[in-house]
């Protein structure tokens, strides 16, 4: 086979960004598409903390060439293993992949999203990681899936696992060298190249934004129009994001002096998504600027991002 460099992104349930009176469909859905496809994007992950997608979603994917990788949707969370739990999920899985698996797009199965690390050796963590992603999930998937597409426990994982060593990364999910990584960098400079990681394939990356200002003054009363506002604040769900956005901003481009009050509103919306801009730009090209360049020694050869 070809080496595919891939260029993606993570899906999120796109009724998120859909504020249209239509159902999540074709119609809703190929715009994003064709988003993909002009940004020159050739993957998506369809993460496992979102939901699992409508027929739709597959055939537009196969339509314009935009592979997939499917996550199960476990994520961030120990489950139980006992048998009627067991049996649910797997009774998921089957119908999940009878429902998509004749997909070409499909390109590789993952049991969960950032569970991996809970996996220890010797521990009853790892015959409960056995019981629910191995058997539960993974097994099923190979029984079903005729062309047996690659398949891994997790993302992050280091792609070693197996049913007979499922912790084979003994908590350490994050190894450059091996599989794929997450790193979000959101308190440093973004400018500064040093503080990436140099992995295999990293899928998981990101900084923050705020939506537009036409977006966000039809939702926000006039007198929350304010950057710090308190029904702002109750928006940012992400621990100190407001000010690690204005740390970046301030770190290179300037501040108005009402950066924080009513006048200032528009600039910082708009001044969160350059700055975001930038620092994706920055980022994306380390990431391929590393594709021919590792050793046995040296993480890169990064083949994703």
């Amino acid at each position: 086979g070809e080496n595919i460099p891939v260029h993606g992104s993570n899906w999120i349930p796109s009724y998120a960004l859909d504020n249209s009176n239509y159902s999540v469909n074709t119609q809703s859905l190929e715009p994003l598409f064709i988003s993909l496809a002009d940004s020159h994007q050739n993957m998506i992950r369809n993460w496992g903390g979102g939901i699992y997608q409508q027929q739709d979603f597959y055939d537009l994917a196969d339509k314009y060439g935009i592979m997939i990788w499917q996550d199960f949707m476990f994520a961030c969370a120990q489950y139980w293993t006992n048998p009627v739990w067991l049996n649910s999920v797997s009774k998921e899985v089957i119908d999940t992949v009878r429902e998509i698996q004749h997909h070409p797009a499909i390109a590789i199965w993952a049991a969960n999203n950032e569970n991996g690390g809970a996996c220890q050796n010797g521990q009853e963590s790892e015959t409960a990681y056995v019981d629910l992603y191995w058997k539960a999930v993974l097994d099923n998937v190979a029984a079903l899936d005729p062309i047996m597409r690659p398949r891994v426990s997790s993302s992050p994982s280091n792609g070693n696992e197996t049913e007979a060593e499922p912790c084979a990364f003994n908590g350490n999910t994050q190894d450059p060298f091996y599989g794929d990584v997450h790193q979000y960098l959101y308190n440093k400079d973004c400018w500064n190249t040093s503080i990436y990681v140099k992995a295999r394939f990293v899928s998981e990356f990101g900084w923050q934004s705020w939506p537009a200002y036409s977006t966000m003054t039809q939702f926000l009363p006039e007198d929350e129009w304010s950057y710090n506002s308190a029904t702002m604040q109750n928006r940012q769900h992400h621990p100190n994001g407001q000010a690690q956005m204005v740390t970046e901003i301030q770190l290179h481009y300037g501040l108005p002096a009402d950066w924080n009050g009513t006048g200032g509103y528009q600039y910082m919306l708009y001044a969160t998504q350059y700055s975001q801009a930038y620092c994706y730009k920055t980022e994306v090209e380390f990431f391929r600027s590393l594709r021919e360049t590792c050793s046995s020694t040296l993480p890169g050869c990064t083949m994703g991002s």
